[in-house]
């Protein structure tokens, strides 16, 4: 599980990497990096929201826990 987590927070970051490589190496400037900006900026922020699914998805306690959050205490099945 724990490739999986550090896989998508890679994946999320990749673009922003890639993106600053080229604005120093290649000399990209502002006007065509700001094309790309609102889908690095999701993918930046995208990987912080899909952490949850990923444990909700392969931990059974995190799952559990989680349950029990929203449901204020109160048993479920």
């Amino acid at each position: 599980m724990m490739a999986l987590v550090m896989s998508v927070n890679f994946l999320g970051f990749l673009p922003y990497l890639i993106v600053i490589t080229l604005r120093y190496v290649d000399g990209l400037n502002q006007e065509r990096i700001g094309f790309f900006k609102p889908f690095v900026v999701c993918c930046y922020f995208g990987k912080s929201a899909i952490n949850p699914v990923v444990y909700g998805w392969k931990n059974k306690d995190f799952r559990h826990a989680f349950r029990k959050i929203l449901s204020f205490g109160k048993s479920y099945r």
